[in-house]
């Protein structure tokens, strides 16, 4: 399904994003 893997796409780059900020 396009939506779970887009949704999927934006939780696992936010949290690279969060670790990277640390």
């Amino acid at each position: 399904m396009l939506l779970g893997r887009t949704a999927n796409g934006l939780y696992w780059m936010n949290r690279y994003i969060e670790r990277a900020e640390n």
